[in-house]
């Protein structure tokens, strides 16, 4: 009886060991940055179920494309950063190394930005066109559509994070009335209504640059400043501010700006909004136009 009682005890052991070893010897993935999103899938256009924080480690899984898969509560899960070093604490010489893949988190400057002026401000995105509506088409076959929507996302995750309140739109790829978006803003009682859009003409593919439209009078400083932080943070060319007579600014109570942000019917133009550097600048931009005005607002 001892001796099997004994047995029991060896083969608990073992098993154990062999637990803890697994453990020891796995690759492991340190996190870099704060703020860094986890996503359900290795791309941009999946959801992000979680974010980390520099110095967090989770087991790797595979990497693929540049992106790293993580096990994360319980299942799997993806990020992509500017650094991320992966180990294998087994032969740390052998095989630490720096992943140099995408960047996907809050810039550090803006999230140690001491100017409240976003907080609890009450912003409206409104991605331009969706579902039917495809908008404009771009070189490479690309929807308007799809573009503002993910620059919306973008955007809506940086603002809240300076504290505003924001809403959009349209949260997925589905068809909104002109009258509904505007309406929308007039509900929330917005601070400012944000309407999202690329440009495009066909006819003159090197055609480039970055445009603000305003419709209400009082908008054009606003306009102004919104137009100049895009092109400071872009440095794209500069199609300046103008009047545009819109439906979604033309029914909007509330201070309303259209923002055409690039032509994807430039080829070069559309392969760079499709990056993560270009759209961290457009939320940059939008950022610093919208505190300037918010600062303005208060010193009247």
């Amino acid at each position: 009886m001892y001796r099997w009682i004994k047995s029991i005890i060896f083969l608990l052991m073992l098993v154990i060991s062999l637990s803890i070893s697994s453990t020891v010897y796995a690759a492991t993935v340190k996190i870099d940055t704060d703020n860094l999103n986890i996503r359900n899938g290795p791309s941009l256009e999946s959801d992000v179920i979680g974010q980390a924080d520099t110095g967090e480690t989770y087991q790797l899984n595979e990497r693929e494309d540049g992106w790293v898969s993580i096990y994360f509560n319980n299942s799997i899960a993806w990020v992509s950063s500017e650094y991320v070093t992966i180990s294998d604490e087994n032969n740390e010489k052998n095989h630490d190394q720096t992943v140099h893949v995408q960047k996907d988190s809050i810039p550090t400057e803006t999230k140690n930005n001491p100017n409240a002026l976003l907080k609890n401000k009450v912003i409206v995105i409104d991605p331009g066109h969706g579902g039917r509506d495809v908008g404009a088409i771009g070189v490479s076959g690309g929807y308007e559509k799809k573009y503002v929507l993910h620059t919306a996302h973008n955007l809506k995750t940086y603002l809240e994070h300076l504290g505003a309140i924001v809403h959009l739109t349209r949260e997925t790829d589905n068809y909104k009335m002109l009258s509904s978006r505007a309406s929308y803003a007039n509900y929330q009682r917005a601070d400012v209504f944000l309407s999202l859009h690329y440009n495009s003409s066909p006819q003159y593919p090197s055609v480039k640059g970055i445009g603000t439209f305003f419709y209400d009078k009082n908008d054009e400083t606003f306009a102004s400043i919104m137009q100049e932080e895009l092109i400071k943070s872009t440095n794209s060319e500069d199609r300046h501010a103008q009047f545009g007579d819109f439906q979604v600014l033309r029914t909007n109570h509330q201070p309303a700006l259209l923002l055409e942000l690039g032509f994807i019917s430039n080829a070069a133009e559309e392969l760079n909004i499709q990056t993560i550097a270009y759209q961290r600048k457009i939320s940059q931009g939008v950022m610093a136009g919208l505190q300037k005005y918010f600062l303005m607002r208060e010193t009247d």
